[in-house]
């Protein structure tokens, strides 16, 4: 920890915008995570960023944590591609982000479509969350409404599950 306290408040002393938190090998723990952002932000200013790998299925809960102790910048890449079982997946921070009233500026379902794309034509972009669960956990729907989903179209699906949790207005 004194040598990330150390090299913090050199980053900053050269200049740095942004000083970056990397769990290159996916083994931190949300709480180790949260400590870290905090002892970083005790000795600077700068933004604070996570590059969350995902070995240990633990890049959404570590990258909550991180922005819940204070980073503003937070790595993800769609469908996670990235080293070994991959990075924080864009669509599920999307997802989370806007299920969790942070933010509605990003258009999930484009990144969907997106997404799905680049699972059809790149066969090393396998998701390890599929698609269509991530709509049902974006949109709080039980698996019994999986069927209700066009599983071929992600935008479509995104569509479709909006339509269902959206109050029917009486005419």
């Amino acid at each position: 920890r004194r040598r990330l306290v150390e090299l913090s408040a050199m980053s900053e002393d050269a200049g740095a915008d942004v000083i970056y938190l990397a769990d290159s090998n996916g083994s931190l723990l949300p709480d180790e995570v949260s400590r870290l952002v905090t002892l970083v932000r005790s000795v600077t200013r700068s933004a604070i960023g996570l590059h969350a790998h995902n070995n240990l299925g633990l890049a959404l809960a570590n990258s909550i944590a991180a922005v819940d102790a204070g980073a503003t910048w937070i790595d993800s890449s769609v469908l996670g591609m990235g080293k070994g079982p991959g990075n924080l997946i864009t669509e599920q921070w999307l997802a989370y982000l806007g299920r969790a009233g942070r933010t509605d500026r990003y258009d999930l379902g484009r990144i969907l479509t997106l997404a799905h794309r680049m699972e059809s034509e790149i066969a090393e972009a396998r998701p390890s969350l599929p698609l269509p669960d991530l709509v049902l956990g974006h949109f709080d729907l039980s698996v019994e409404e999986r069927a209700k989903l066009p599983v071929d179209h992600m935008g479509a699906a995104f569509t479709a599950a909006r339509e269902l949790t959206s109050p029917v207005v009486a005419a």
